[in-house]
């Protein structure tokens, strides 16, 4: 049964098919497609790595009768492996290349150019909605300070699209393998300065406070959300888990977040002008009156079967499925602005409210918050990236950009240094080849020539090339977070140097 104009189901899924990297792909591109093509509830369904053209195509005839709108987002040399299939009719779509994306000779990342990408559907009951999907910096030889260091330029970037999608006017739906545990910094980033609601965390607001604290692997699936390093997936097996990951039976690396539009302040007057005066004890704006809630009401790990008449899982990744009922507001009046979305829940004190007035601090005027970012229980929460929580971020990212500079850049620097060695060693072997004894020996110093002098291209690429292109994109991000800082009336603090 399809999903109704009160409710919102999504799925998120990192399919795991690289060609010719992931076994059986073919036979888990079409088992998903199956999935889906009989799975009618979803409005939304977000994909990650379906990096090969052909099996997009094949999805999207399947399910054609089910979710009819398609996009598939082209980036790099291989690809960026997302794609979004909508019940809703898609307005516009964009491609969001990550400035970071790995290293040129940790091959993968770099060269697919990691992304986010996102299409504005018209949903019948909340007007337009910008949908993301993304798949995050996995990792590689660089390690994992410095991969960390990529994904928070990569949160950071998609926190800046979340908030100009939401100052549109637009309610706002992230979905994706973020490659990021929620006590990492880029979690961090997204919840702040994105200001996103953690579609899981919502709808499981009675279960333990930290994760970990699970028995067994179906209980950490279930109860904690793990969707990666399953010992109830096939494709762990071989793999080599860490102890702490395993103690909690996997990792929660998908996520699906949310946020509704942002009101500029300039309209804040004009609204309240047109409505009602109410309660002075409310500490809800008048205007929030007028729009419905989004809420989560229900999120699992799905696809965690095996894949019919096989021996082995869908993909190395469990899905995320989440439903949102959509909430009248509990006023009627001047209906005319339902095309606009609210996420303020008047019922609960601990709600987060995406949708607010910004104010020119960029806070909601009528939010507060304390050291570390948690908001006072009597009014909603906070709607931009809090002082508190901005110095923390800047903090945690010179830590990063310290240790590249460190570690990193003098790597870098190296390779670099390579450059005018080649040069002689080519300029060697050229005059050396003028006095050979023997014709015999002119292939070996040719074939020897252009080993030397690709090795030198790669070394200026890698050295200097990449290494000054990864040293710009931290600091860029490092002065974009201490010009939030500013703003907010804190102080930028000195870059961290070496």
């Amino acid at each position: 049964m399809s999903s109704s104009p009160a409710e919102l189901q999504i799925l998120s899924l990192n399919c795991w098919a690289l060609k010719p990297v992931s076994k059986f792909r073919h036979e888990r591109i079409r088992a998903i497609a199956d999935v889906l093509a009989s799975s009618p509830q979803y409005d939304l369904v977000v994909l990650q790595e379906i990096w090969v053209h052909e099996d997009f195509d094949h999805v999207r005839d399947r399910v054609r009768s089910v979710l009819p709108f398609t996009k598939f987002f082209f980036t790099g040399a291989l690809g960026s492996g997302l794609a979004i299939l909508s019940r809703h009719p898609l307005l516009s779509s964009l491609t969001i290349p990550y400035h970071l994306t790995g290293r040129p000779l940790g091959f993968g990342d770099f060269f697919v150019n990691k992304a986010a990408g996102s299409i504005v559907i018209e949903h019948p009951s909340l007007g337009e909605v910008e949908v993301f999907t993304t798949h995050m910096h996995a990792g590689g030889p660089e390690g994992y300070e410095l991969g960390n260091s990529y994904r928070s330029s990569q949160a950071w970037r998609l926190s800046n699209e979340i908030r100009r999608a939401s100052s549109q006017g637009r309610y706002v739906i992230i979905g994706g393998d973020f490659n990021v545990q929620s006590d990492e910094l880029p979690y961090d980033i997204l919840r702040d300065h994105g200001a996103v609601v953690d579609a899981w965390k919502e709808s499981h607001s009675d279960g333990p406070d930290h994760e970990g604290s699970c028995s067994n692997a179906r209980e950490g699936m279930e109860v904690d959300g793990m969707t990666v390093d399953s010992p109830l997936n096939t494709w762990t097996a071989g793999k080599n888990i860490p102890p702490e990951v395993q103690r909690k039976f996997g990792k929660r690396l998908d996520y699906i977040f949310h946020r509704g539009p942002t009101l500029p302040s300039r309209y804040s007057s004009l609204l309240d002008d047109l409505l009602p005066s109410t309660s002075s004890s409310s500490s809800t704006p008048p205007h929030h009156l007028l729009f419905p809630t989004l809420k989560c009401v229900e999120s699992e790990v799905v696809l965690d079967q095996l894949v019919p008449g096989h021996d082995f899982s869908y993909s190395d990744h469990f899905g995320l499925r989440a439903k949102f009922i959509i909430v009248p507001p509990p006023s009627s009046t001047n209906t005319k602005t339902n095309s606009h979305t609210d996420l303020y829940d008047p019922s609960s004190s601990t709600q987060q409210q995406p949708y607010a007035t910004e104010d020119s601090r960029g806070e909601s005027p009528s939010s507060s918050t304390g050291s570390g970012g948690s908001a006072s229980s009597s009014t909603p929460l906070r709607t931009f990236i809090s002082l508190s929580q901005t110095q923390n971020t800047l903090t945690k990212l010179h830590t990063l950009v310290r240790h590249h500079r460190i570690v990193h850049a003098p790597q870098a620097k190296s390779m670099f240094y390579l450059v005018p060695c080649a040069l002689l060693l080519l300029l060697a072997l050229t005059t050396s080849s003028a006095f050979l004894p023997s014709a015999f020996f002119s292939p070996i110093f040719a074939f020897a020539g252009g080993l030397v002098g690709f090795g030198g291209c790669v070394a200026l690429i890698v050295g200097f090339v990449w290494g000054r292109w990864e040293a710009n994109g931290l600091r860029r991000v490092e002065e974009e977070v201490e010009e939030e800082l500013v703003r907010l009336g804190g102080s930028g603090g000195g870059r961290s140097s070496g």
